[in-house]
């Protein structure tokens, strides 16, 4: 056991004879005491079993099964997958749950759970909310790991994939088969930092971003698999199952396939000096990656701007292009970051909190699309395929900036376009910040601020682009302001209101419990239809604040805005139309969702005639339900543009993300896909 707590598995003994029994697991964590809750530690597992009723299971886990565990769980018709983090005992109170639950199936007892004290319980807020590991997610899903449309059809993992070898066999065949050959199942990102390498033994590293690809390149090189002995390996082994089938489903020729029973987290355990695994084993939690115990082997990973040895991730560097994550040194990034780069409160995310390296990854290096259709071609040697794009498609996906509504914020507005931005993948990258003007919350139990947040902690902070000009709707800073009463609120302006936020701004607020001031309560009238008409104070603040965006963020081929960052978005376009927006702020087109015509007085000469930018106007124009904007406002808004596109639908103050009304977002930007502007390339 590692310090402060062990570091073994749960197994069936017919399936890892090597591994400790539940009841060894449970004497080790007696004899371990309070010492093992004082640490954090990491559970991983899966469990291919038939479900039913997977709303069911969800809630049982939530409330059940997972009480004090942070993490992520996806819950399919094909089984479970965990990552979970937690105090020794509650993760062990999570086990007995699973293997006593019998909608788990016969074989629960076989589940290989993979204990692991945390490494890095140091880690940032940030790093945990991007690896989703800062609160519990329960999610419903079609499969348990996506292969792609390639593997639709594919029989059940379980049924049909290559032979299971413990760590010990699986190093000894690697080591002395003839006519052997090691795939990694893993991402491009994943095995840039560590993989298993022999001297003699071909060793292939697809270079793919996401698993789902993985069949692409299995089918354009399977030439160097035909009639191979082919050990398979992945992190904890769930990719195998899946990818190890479709090798097998091949043929005669593609048959002898095994793969690393437990990944290479059992193999790292396995072999604390490493064996033949170079590097460290990345993995999906807080703590990036991991590496046995002895950690002998030098960096393998190399920093993608100098080469030099580099294996860091915590950085969190991504491509600027497709994001996804790449290595760079802190002295590359610091020369690749952009000028005047802003200072961002820990913790604030990722939804264009602050102003990364500009540097893109190996295969937008090549010219490959971030997300074009990927035709892989015969590798000619190495272990890098090549990869060539669709005829006539972008280098990369469109980049849209997208603006929320009032009293909300980028994560509310990201969450409710989650299942939009995964469709439209493919062509479009949805960007999303944060309004300069802080809100105090409302004087009700609806805003008390995230699922399972502490109704006692500060509420979740809200963001607006336009406010009243009175009110308790000023960003009160305790620097700035140190008592707020309602006489005092009376006396605010827009110009103080400006001084407030600009300290505040920068490229997000940099905000801080400890530093903000609520007013007291909030009107609740705030929340009637026609509020909107009343919010015309801070367009100002908000212009200058955009134009730091485009300046540091850009550029940006498309503006989205829902509500309120609609009626922000549709006064850029009369701005633009009249040569009166600066220069950083360029794009070709807007997408106005639930919108209506900015309030601000001054902004009604910028309408005297049709605006020309090609537009896409979305709101409910067929039942009315929209309670917050009226649908006349919206078609008063879609009639001022020259070329509007109109979507209607019923169902009120949201986007819809069926099938067919995303197809019809699509061929709205397609037009823009087929003919890229060169101020947009990367």
């Amino acid at each position: 056991p590692r310090q402060g707590g062990p570091s073994r598995s749960v197994g069936n003994a017919a399936t890892h004879a090597a591994l400790p029994s539940w009841q060894q697991i449970m004497e080790g964590s007696r004899a371990v005491g309070e010492a093992a809750e004082q640490h954090n530690y990491i559970l991983l597992y899966y469990h291919y079993v038939k479900l039913g009723r997977l709303e069911d299971v969800a809630t049982w886990l939530k409330e059940v099964a997972c009480i004090s565990l942070g993490g992520r769980v996806r819950v399919a018709l094909d089984g479970l997958n965990c990552t979970l983090s937690g105090p020794w005992s509650a993760l062990q109170d999570h086990i007995e749950h699973i293997q006593n639950n019998p909608v788990f199936g016969q074989h629960r007892t076989r589940i290989d759970f993979k204990l692991s004290a945390d490494e890095r319980p140091g880690v940032s807020s940030r790093h945990q909310r991007e690896c989703g590991m800062n609160a519990l997610h329960v999610r419903v899903v079609k499969e348990l790991v996506t292969l792609g449309p390639l593997a639709e059809g594919l029989a059940a993992p379980i049924e049909e994939a290559g032979k299971h070898l413990s760590p010990q066999e699986f190093h000894a065949g690697i080591t002395a088969q003839e006519d052997a050959v090691i795939l990694d199942a893993r991402n491009l990102y994943e095995h840039r930092i560590g993989h298993f390498k022999i001297d003699g033994v071909p060793s292939l590293l697809p270079p793919i971003r996401q698993f789902s690809e993985l069949p692409a390149w299995i089918d354009a090189n399977q030439e160097k698999l035909r009639n191979k002995k082919i050990f398979m390996y992945c992190t904890g082994g769930v990719r195998c199952e899946r990818a190890s089938a479709y090798v097998r489903m091949k043929g005669r020729e593609f048959v002898d396939v095994v793969q690393l029973s437990g990944g290479i987290h059992r193999y790292l355990e396995a072999f604390p000096d490493g064996g033949v695994f170079c590097g460290q084993n990345f993995v999906f939690d807080q703590r990036l990656s991991h590496a046995g115990a002895a950690r002998l082997h030098a960096a393998v990973g190399n920093c993608i701007s100098c080469n030099r040895p580099h294996d860091d991730y915590s950085p969190r560097h991504r491509c600027h292009a497709c994001r996804m994550l790449i290595l760079l040194c802190d002295a590359c990034a610091t020369l690749s970051a952009p000028e005047n780069d802003s200072q961002t409160k820990e913790g604030d995310g990722a939804c264009c909190s602050k102003n990364p390296p500009q540097v893109l990854c190996e295969i937008c290096r090549e010219g490959r699309g971030a997300h074009a259709v990927r035709k892989f071609a015969p590798e000619e040697g190495g272990s890098m395929s090549v990869c060539t794009a669709s005829k006539g498609s972008r280098k990369r996906p469109l980049r849209i900036l997208c603006l929320h509504g009032f009293r909300q914020s980028a994560r509310s507005l990201q969450g409710r376009t989650a299942s939009l931005r995964r469709k439209l993948k493919e062509c479009a990258s949805l960007a999303y910040v944060d309004a300069p003007i802080l809100v105090p919350p409302l004087a009700t139990n609806d805003d008390c601020g995230e699922p399972g947040r502490d109704r006692h902690a500060p509420p979740v902070p809200r963001h607006a682009w336009l406010v009243e000009r009175l009110s308790g709707t000023m960003p009160v800073n305790r620097h700035a302001i140190c008592e707020d009463t309602e006489s005092e609120r009376g006396k605010q302006d827009e110009q103080c209101m400006h001084t407030q936020v600009s300290r505040m701004m920068h490229f997000r607020p940099t905000y801080s419990w400890d530093k903000i001031v609520w007013a007291e309560k909030a009107d609740k009238t705030c929340i009637a239809l026609h509020q909107h008409k009343l919010q015309a104070a801070g367009f100002s603040v908000s212009l200058e604040y955009l134009r730091h965006v485009f300046a540091t963020q850009g550029p940006f081929d498309g503006v989205m805005g829902f509500s309120q960052g609609a009626a922000i978005a549709s006064a850029l376009c009369g701005l633009k139309e009249g040569s009166r927006l600066c220069e950083e702020i360029k794009f070709q087109f807007v997408i106005l969702c639930s919108g209506f015509a900015s309030p601000v007085a001054d902004h009604k000469s910028l309408f005297l005639q049709k605006l020309s930018i090609p537009s896409l106007h979305i709101f409910d124009g067929t039942s009315q339900n929209d309670s917050q904007v009226d649908t006349q406002e919206s078609e008063r808004l879609a009639n001022l543009y020259a070329k509007a596109t109109i979507l209607r639908h019923g169902q009120g103050h949201m986007i819809p993300c069926t099938a067919a009304f995303v197809a019809r977002i699509r061929d709205f930007l397609d037009q823009f896909v087929a003919s890229p502007t060169t101020d947009c390339q990367p």
